[in-house]
C-alpha cells in the first residue's frame, strides 16, 4: 500500500470528458470511437509516400495502443463495477489527443520528395515526439485496467501512469480509492487511513471527492470492520471541512442511483 501526503496541484484537477457516473454505456462508446480511430491511422499508414519506416514504426505502436484499449472494452463489459470512472476520464482525454497527433503527422506523409518538404515541413524528429506521447499512452491505459482490476487480477505494484507524473498525489488518490472497492477489510481500511492523511490538505480534499472517494468511504463507515469504520470516519470528517465537494459527490451518487 502506497501511502504518502501532499497536495496535488490545482491543475491537476480539470478534467476534460465528461463521462457520467457510473455509465459503462458512454465509456465503451468513447473506447470505441478511439479504437475506430486506431484503425483509421493503419489505413493511412498504407498510403505512405515519405517517412515510411518511421510510419510503420508509428503503427505498431498504435496497434498496441488498439489492443489494450480492446481489453478496456472487453474489461468494462464483463466486469460489474466497469473501469474506474476517475482515471479513465484523464486517460481517455490524453490517448483522444496522442491519437489525433499520429493520424495528422501520418496523412502529412502522403507526398514525397520537394512537395512533401514544402507543404507539410515534416521532420523525423516529429515522429519521436508522437512515438512518446504513444508510449505513454499504451503505458496510462495498462495504469487503467490495473487499477480498475479485481483483488485476485491485481498486480502488487500498479505503478506511477504517466498521466500522473506532474503530481504523484493524484496517482496515489486513484490507487486507495480503488483500494476501497476491490481490498479486503484490512487493505480498505489500510487505503481510507491513506486518504485520510491526504484530506487534510484543502486541494487534496477537492482531488479526493472528485476522484469519487467519498461513496466508497461512506460505505465502509456503514460495514467495514472497526479498524475500517474509524479510518473512514477519520477521512470522512477531514472530507467534510470542504462541504461543497462532498454535497456534491453525494448528490451525484443519489442520481446515479435512482436511475
Amino acid at each position: 500500500m502506497v501511502c504518502l501526503t501532499g497536495t496535488v496541484k490545482e491543475e491537476g484537477c480539470e478534467i476534460g470528458v465528461t463521462i457520467p457516473h457510473n455509465s459503462q454505456l458512454n465509456v465503451e462508446g468513447i473506447l470505441a470511437s478511439q479504437i475506430r480511430m486506431s484503425e483509421g491511422i493503419r489505413d493511412a499508414v498504407k498510403e505512405v509516400e515519405s517517412f515510411k519506416q518511421e510510419c510503420l514504426e508509428l503503427d505498431r505502436k498504435v496497434n498496441s495502443l488498439a489492443s489494450l484499449l480492446e481489453q478496456a472494452v472487453h474489461f468494462s463489459i464483463t466486469n460489474p463495477a466497469g473501469l474506474y470512472e476517475s482515471p479513465t476520464q484523464w486517460i481517455a482525454m490524453e490517448v483522444e489527443k496522442t491519437l489525433e497527433r499520429a493520424l495528422g503527422l501520418v496523412k502529412k506523409c502522403r507526398w514525397s520528395g520537394m512537395l512533401q518538404r514544402v507543404i507539410t515541413n515534416t521532420r523525423v524528429s516529429d515522429f519521436q515526439k508522437v512515438n512518446l506521447y504513444l508510449d505513454n499512452s499504451i503505458a496510462n491505459v495498462q495504469y487503467l485496467l490495473n487499477i480498475s482490476a479485481s483483488r485476485e487480477d491485481r498486480p502488487i505494484h500498479i505503478g506511477l501512469p504517466p498521466i500522473a507524473s506532474h503530481d504523484p498525489v493524484l496517482s496515489i488518490v486513484w490507487e486507495n480509492v480503488s483500494i476501497l472497492h476491490v481490498g479486503n477489510a484490512e487493505e480498505k481500511a489500510q487505503g481510507a487511513s491513506c486518504l485520510a492523511d491526504l484530506a487534510k490538505g484543502t486541494r487534496n480534499r477537492s482531488i479526493i471527492c472528485k476522484a469519487g472517494g467519498v461513496p466508497p468511504l461512506q460505505r465502509l463507515l456503514r460495514e467495514g470492520t472497526a479498524a475500517g469504520q474509524e479510518e473512514a470516519a477519520r477521512a470522512l470528517g477531514y472530507l467534510a471541512a470542504d462541504r461543497s465537494p462532498v454535497l456534491r459527490m453525494q448528490d451525484k451518487t443519489s442520481r446515479a442511483n435512482s436511475t
